[in-house]
């Protein structure tokens, strides 16, 4: 759905929150203008195409709610969104980079 679309920040922050209380197995990438890519509920690998929660991956499991955070998501910011499937074609990573 949300590969090459641009959403809202604001839906892109309800998607993360959804995910997350619903332990669903994808990890959303979130490129804002202040910070390089930021993942949320899994940790998502771009050389071997994966997802970890291990504890030695760096991944957030929550949002940053402070404005002045470099990854806070502006709510009113445009995203683009692009998909990453493993080699099943099950959807493991959502991209979104603030336009």
């Amino acid at each position: 759905m949300y590969d090459g679309l641009e959403v809202s920040g604001s839906e892109v922050t309800t998607l993360i929150s959804k995910l997350i209380s619903l332990k669903e197995y994808t990890s959303v990438r979130v490129k804002t203008k202040a910070s390089d890519f930021v993942c949320y509920n899994y940790f998502y690998d771009e050389e071997t195409n994966t997802i970890s929660n291990a504890d030695n991956k760096q991944y957030l499991n929550g949002l940053q709610e402070a404005k002045g955070a470099d990854n806070y998501i502006n709510p009113q910011a445009d995203f683009l969104g692009s998909v990453k499937k493993n080699a099943n074609g099950i959807i493991i990573c959502i991209d979104f980079i603030q336009q």
